[in-house]
């Protein structure tokens, strides 16, 4: 056997190889860096934009108390974190009255091994939030998730059950407190959520509402992710400004900011 010829290839054809496969990683590399450079310049720019700061503490929340106290930002099996954190006020008319609020935006991510035949891998999920600091404590956790393959069959009804079958198809909600439940998720709220809202997750706890999933219209002009951020805010000043005033009178809204 010509000892130039290795398992079949000659040690020119496996010189070649290897260029070839260094090349592509290096291009694949050089790739990655463009990309994670047009986030970044992307995402300083969104913020001046929109006269917001980078966080790492949304609404003074650190990865820690979103991992422990939301649904919504779940902790996974392994790492958890937050990244791409931006947040400012945000202008919002309640109930007829003008308030500024502090709202941030996020990628929220978390790991979760997963088994492919004998070996074990990792799984790295993430999801847009939008969070923002209610000027009033709600007196009841509540939770609206995307409903089961079986409630959107209609074969399941442990939840709270509302009015409208189209968004009890799509969503279960989790509350103690059944008036105020209802009195939120009126029909139009509940129309708003079914329509544009689909997929998403919403929970309120004490005096700070989550909303995750992807907006209803990002910005084309930023970045992949760094767009998302863009419409998280309008999706969080639309849904506000649904909320009945109905629901902000029974939670002791103030009709004037102190």
């Amino acid at each position: 056997m010509n000892a130039a010829v290795v398992f079949g290839f000659s040690s020119e054809a496996l010189v070649l190889a290897l260029v070839v496969g260094a090349g592509i990683a290096l291009a694949a590399a050089a790739s990655q860096r463009r990309r994670n450079k047009r986030k970044s310049d992307d995402f300083y720019a969104l913020a001046l934009r929109d006269g917001l700061r980078p966080t790492v503490v949304p609404c003074s929340l650190s990865p820690d108390d979103l991992a422990s106290r939301f649904a919504v930002t779940p902790r996974g099996e392994r790492r958890y974190g937050l990244e791409y954190g931006l947040t400012g006020p945000l202008e919002v008319t309640l109930a007829g009255t003008p308030y500024t609020l502090e709202c941030a935006m996020f990628r929220w991510w978390w790991e979760v091994p997963r088994r492919r035949g004998d070996s074990r891998h990792v799984d790295r999920r993430q999801e847009a939030v939008v969070v923002v600091r209610l000027p009033v404590h709600v007196p009841s956790r509540l939770l609206v998730q995307p409903e089961s393959v079986l409630g959107r069959l209609g074969l399941r009804h442990d939840d709270q059950q509302l009015e409208s079958s189209e968004f009890n198809r799509r969503f279960r909600v989790e509350a103690r407190n059944r008036t105020l439940t209802v009195q939120l998720l009126d029909a139009q709220l509940q129309a708003m959520l079914a329509r544009d809202f689909d997929g998403r997750s919403l929970e309120i706890a004490d005096d700070l509402l989550l909303v995750a999933g992807p907006p209803t219209a990002g910005d084309p002009n930023l970045a992949g992710f760094i767009g998302d951020l863009a419409g998280l805010r309008s999706d969080m000043q639309r849904f506000l400004e649904t909320v009945p005033a109905a629901f902000w009178r029974a939670v002791g809204l103030p009709r004037l900011q102190a």
